[in-house]
């Protein structure tokens, strides 16, 4: 194995690894937005309840 395919391995694994990461890092925020808009909601609604 030479030094050129063993960075170029080097650089895709890190690439795979980024993008893996950046994905997560998405769905974690998608996750977190979701559950904060639902409690967000659900208290509005518990206002509207309690205001009529």
């Amino acid at each position: 194995m030479t030094a050129d395919t063993f960075t170029l391995n080097r650089i895709n694994t890190v690439k795979m690894t980024v993008s893996y990461d950046v994905s997560l890092a998405v769905l974690l925020m998608a996750t977190m937005y979701a559950l904060i808009h639902s409690i967000t909601q659900t208290s509005e609604d518990r206002h509207l309840k309690v205001n009529t």
